[in-house]
């Protein structure tokens, strides 16, 4: 089963992403930062297939996990989805796609799937 990473401090955007991503079979791991995100990578037996995380947190932005992701070998070819009300925060290439904040559903789940094409699990 294809896990994907969410990190964003509103708990009830990563309940309701990964309730939709349960929904389509895809496990998912929760943080509520930056860096509590890093250590949740850390912490899984594999690579995750997608981290989608938001930009504006505490303690490390998603901007800053992006590039702590880039910079470690066994995951910097992981998709990154960055969400953001700000997205002027983000430069080029620093994602692999940004998402405006608010957002809709169908949009945000058009982004995942291009992402995980053959990801999805059975």
């Amino acid at each position: 089963m294809a896990t994907v990473l969410i990190a964003d401090d509103e708990m009830p955007i990563c309940e309701l992403l990964a309730e939709l991503l349960a929904d389509l079979g895809y496990s998912t791991v929760t943080a509520a930062n930056g860096q509590q995100a890093l250590q949740r990578l850390n912490a899984l037996a594999a690579p995750p297939a997608l981290i989608i995380s938001d930009v504006m947190m505490p303690q490390m932005s998603g901007v800053e996990l992006a590039r702590a992701v880039r910079a470690m070998p066994q995951l910097r070819n992981v998709p990154i989805v960055l969400m953001s009300a700000a997205p002027h925060l983000v430069d080029e290439g620093e994602a692999d796609a940004l998402i405006v904040k608010p957002f809709n559903l169908d949009d945000l789940l058009r982004v995942i799937q291009s992402m995980l094409p053959a990801q999805r699990a059975a």
